[in-house]
């Protein structure tokens, strides 16, 4: 087979789609126009190739040694086979022309006439960059010198500022020969400019999604579901120029393994177990010993098929809100151990509040009882052996006052059992102190049948009524 057309079939390839020249037919879902065009062109070379192969066997292509001593390179006279060639460029999707060593055209096809604006015959014979961006010399960044001087395929991208548009321009060196020896090249060139504008939209959303990352102030991972490599980290992150091998778990916690402590479950095995976001909390300590307490939300990135194959993660410095907690579970649990405290003093308290006030119940019978049997028994003497009535006058005004001064002390030990009224208070304390109908009736200067009504109401009223119980021993049981 001619090395002529190995070298434009693989020079092609090598430059569109993969390196070694092997022939890659996408499907039309996987193929832009642009890819659509380039495949085309291929098959037309490939075409090309099958229609030489079958002039060498017919004898109308002669191979002649290189310049090293070796068959194989076809030199092929050009004007034999213009019709041909002809045939095969007008074949091309996009601009296609063949040029001599001096850049000058010797065929083009439609779409270079089109690009050029001129007649086809016009073309013929004229230097190319004159012919096609009216220039004296070679356009900026065109392939052509290149090619010639290597005698390689080359291939660029070239912005045309006269049309506006990004070319795919490529020289592709031929084995045809002129009648006057000169070499010949296939100049190929199509519009990438739909190619390019959408790279540049790609690459600003790509810059643009870094901004937006980078502008976090909390780290930002995006993972690899399947082994734990870092695909994308935020300047916030710290994890500096990552390799293609670095891994979350080398970057975040310095370990050789994925995070398996009860401290640090690892966000991207529960992900890929539940298949729903997870907020966790890590514990990190610092160089210097200090531990810091973070915050670690991961979410899922599913593909077109449901399955996970990235995690998102970023992580919240918490520990400013985990301190506030602890002090506050300090405070609580300092408020608890007072008010148990101050619980107990109040127990102690009420039992000393008691305690007082039985003693001082005590003390109040005390007083009642002395002033009964230490004062009133001697005043009732004395009134007994007085002679003269001015005399029992002031023991009664004794007698009576101090009737009055253990009232109040008497009332608060009757008030617990019942409830009566002063006067029958001041009767029945009378009554306890042995004092007769009579006699209550002149110290409290009332009639005797009125003592007598204020006995049955008391009576009554202590619930003794129609009882044999003497009213002056229970008066004593209950006041004393």
């Amino acid at each position: 087979m001619l090395l002529l057309w190995q070298e434009i079939l693989g020079g092609i390839n090598e430059n569109i789609f993969r390196p070694g020249g092997t022939i890659i037919r996408l499907k039309d879902s996987q193929m832009d126009d642009q890819d659509k065009s380039k495949q085309q062109l291929i098959e037309e070379v490939e075409y090309l190739r099958k229609r030489v192969v079958y002039l060498e066997r017919t004898g109308q292509i002669i191979s002649s040694p290189d310049q090293n001593g070796n068959t194989g390179v076809a030199e092929i006279s050009l004007s034999n086979h213009l019709d041909f060639v002809q045939d095969i460029i007008d074949a091309f999707p996009s601009f296609a022309l063949v040029i001599d060593d001096d850049h000058n055209i010797i065929l083009a096809n439609q779409h270079a006439v089109d690009a050029s604006g001129h007649d086809k015959q016009e073309l013929i014979g004229r230097f190319c960059p004159n012919a096609i961006h009216d220039l004296d010399g070679s356009f900026e960044g065109c392939p052509f010198e290149e090619a010639k001087l290597t005698g390689q395929s080359v291939e660029r991208e070239i912005s045309d500022p006269v049309y506006g548009k990004w070319i795919n321009s490529a020289i592709y060196p031929l084995a045809y020969i002129t009648h006057n020896g000169k070499k010949t090249y296939l100049h190929v060139a199509h519009d990438i400019s739909v190619r390019k504008e959408n790279e540049r939209k790609i690459k600003y959303q790509i810059e643009y999604l870094h901004k937006v990352i980078d502008s976090l102030t909390q780290p930002f991972y995006i993972i690899d579901a399947k082994d734990y490599t870092i695909k994308l980290a935020n300047a916030a992150s710290n994890a500096g120029a990552l390799t293609d091998k670095a891994k979350c778990y080398e970057v975040t916690h310095k370990s050789t393994h994925p995070c398996k402590s009860p401290n640090h479950s690892c966000p991207v095995d529960i992900i890929k177990k539940t298949g729903n976001p997870v907020v966790l909390e890590h514990e990190h300590y610092l160089e210097d010993g200090s531990k810091k307490f973070f915050e670690v939300h991961g979410y899922p990135i599913f593909d077109d098929e449901g399955a996970i194959v990235e995690i998102i993660e970023y992580t919240i410095d918490i520990t400013p809100r985990k301190q506030f907690e602890f002090d506050i579970i300090k405070i609580q649990e300092a408020l608890r151990k007072k008010t148990n405290d101050l619980e107990e003093r109040n127990v102690a308290l009420k039992v000393l509040l008691d305690n007082l006030e039985e003693e001082k119940e005590n003390v109040n019978k005390n007083i009642l009882r002395n002033i009964n049997n230490l004062i009133i028994p001697f005043l009732e003497k004395l009134q007994i052996y007085s002679s003269s009535t001015p005399q029992k006058t002031l023991i009664d005004i004794i007698h009576l006052n101090l009737s009055e001064i253990t009232k109040p002390l008497s009332k608060m030990l009757m008030d617990e059992n019942v409830s009566l009224s002063p006067v029958e208070f001041q009767v029945a304390n009378l009554i306890r102190e042995g004092k007769s109908a009579k006699e209550i009736a002149e110290l409290m200067l009332i009639s005797v049948n009125t003592v007598k009504v204020h006995y049955k109401n008391i009576r009554k009223k202590l619930e003794i009524r129609n009882k044999k119980i003497n009213l002056r021993s229970y008066l004593q049981s209950i006041l004393t």
